[in-house]
């Protein structure tokens, strides 16, 4: 292509304005509705996995580390309250386990409230 070749410029630019409108891709402007609609159930089963994944290690963390504090054997003395206070710290912190559960829902009922 020629600099004198004003056809062919005006060929590339017409294909620039048809790719690109409003500085964004023409395809990103008019997404397909049957597409969107399965991201968006994709992305759905994505976070609804996330929360049983999230579910599930919670559980077991808790059953491991009750089977860990129960294999402990009991001592004397001011190693027997630092076991102690770990115990009941790491109970404290379990108890936040529904908290966690209940706002990963959360994030799930919003999301899907999001897209209707």
């Amino acid at each position: 292509m020629s600099v004198s070749d004003t056809g062919a410029l005006e060929r590339a630019a017409n294909k620039v304005k048809r790719t690109y409108r409003f500085g964004r891709a023409a395809r990103d402007l008019d997404p397909d509705p049957d597409e969107t609609r399965e991201v968006q159930s994709g992305q759905m089963i994505n976070q609804f996995n996330m929360m049983i994944q999230v579910a599930v290690t919670l559980a077991v963390g808790v059953l491991i580390v009750g089977q860990i504090f129960n294999a402990l054997p009991t001592v004397d003395g001011p190693l027997g309250n630092a076991s102690d206070q770990v115990q009941s710290l790491t109970g404290t912190a379990f108890e936040l386990a529904p908290v966690v559960l209940i706002v990963v829902v959360a994030a799930l009922v919003i999301g899907v409230v999001r897209r209707i």
